[in-house]
């Protein structure tokens, strides 16, 4: 599962830009939910590091 992550982040960003252009809103929840997603992207990275307890 953890190997399909980067796909599934790809997949889940396009669809939050696509859905946010659909809206014609201000856009400031697809730039929140994009800023979620890289944070956890990030978070999952660290992890697989091994650094997250240094």
């Amino acid at each position: 599962i953890a190997n399909h992550a980067p796909q599934g982040h790809a997949h889940l960003t396009r669809y939050v830009m696509e859905k946010g252009c659909q809206a014609k809103g201000t856009g400031e929840l697809t730039q929140l939910l994009n800023s979620m997603l890289t944070i956890k992207a990030i978070s999952s990275a660290v992890s697989k590091a091994g650094l997250a307890h240094l």
